[in-house]
């Protein structure tokens, strides 16, 4: 009797915690987008300031100042300069973000990613994957998630933990894979510069992946 209520119980965790993530899902990505856009935005802002006598700067403020920001941006960036052009990629696709044009944050998105340098172009992939997750696509971009692999890989990236974390949502998410998406849960874990924040989501995902690789077992 003990082990029939056990197992009811189980069950039971087990259904809630997948209602949690059929219900929240989409706003966990979505907290996770915006944790990383703000911290993205204030390392772009001190790399506009280290860049702020270049000539594309005054063309940057007024795209940044026009009415429609987003598109001024966006139309904007591949005449400008490498940092500048990075940084109007990812405030328009920001802005496209915050409007709920997700078509188009995307686009920028993937454009940070393949003509961003170094850090930026990371930033890209990482922010393109996430929003592809949440856009629920049913087939992901294999040279974005190879780029986000690539981030995931280098742990000198200051997005290096984003992209653990991003990886792990597209293995369990798009392929099914829960074992390794919670190994790579426990590289993040393990550091202990990753942001509060994603040490919280990690814990909740590794307990609800753990539970549907239970089950997969058990209706074997």
């Amino acid at each position: 009797m003990s082990d029939m209520i056990r197992d009811v119980d189980e069950s039971l965790k087990q259904d809630r915690l997948h209602a949690l993530w059929e219900e929240y899902g989409s706003t966990i990505i979505t907290a996770a987008i915006l944790l990383v856009l703000v911290t993205a935005i204030m390392a772009g802002y001190r790399g506009w300031k280290e860049n702020k006598l270049q000539e594309d700067t005054a063309l940057y403020l007024q795209a940044a100042d026009s009415e429609n920001s987003a598109e001024s941006l966006a139309e904007l960036a591949p005449d400008l300069s490498d940092g500048l052009r990075s940084l109007a990629y990812l405030n328009a696709g920001g802005e496209f973000f915050a409007s709920g044009n997700m078509d188009k944050a995307q686009e920028n998105y993937e454009l940070l990613a393949s003509t961003g340098e170094g850090d930026m172009a990371g930033l890209g992939a990482v922010l393109y994957n996430l929003l592809a997750l949440n856009n629920n696509e049913s087939e992901m971009n294999d040279d974005m998630v190879a780029a986000l692999e690539d981030v995931a890989d280098d742990s000198n990236s200051p997005w290096y933990n984003y992209a653990l974390y991003t990886q792990a949502l597209v293995v369990a998410d798009a392929e099914g894979d829960y074992e390794q998406a919670i190994s790579l849960f426990e590289e993040i874990g393990e550091d202990r510069a990753a942001p509060v924040v994603l040490q919280t989501q990690i814990m909740a995902l590794s307990q609800l992946y753990t539970r549907k690789m239970q089950g997969a077992v058990s209706n074997q």
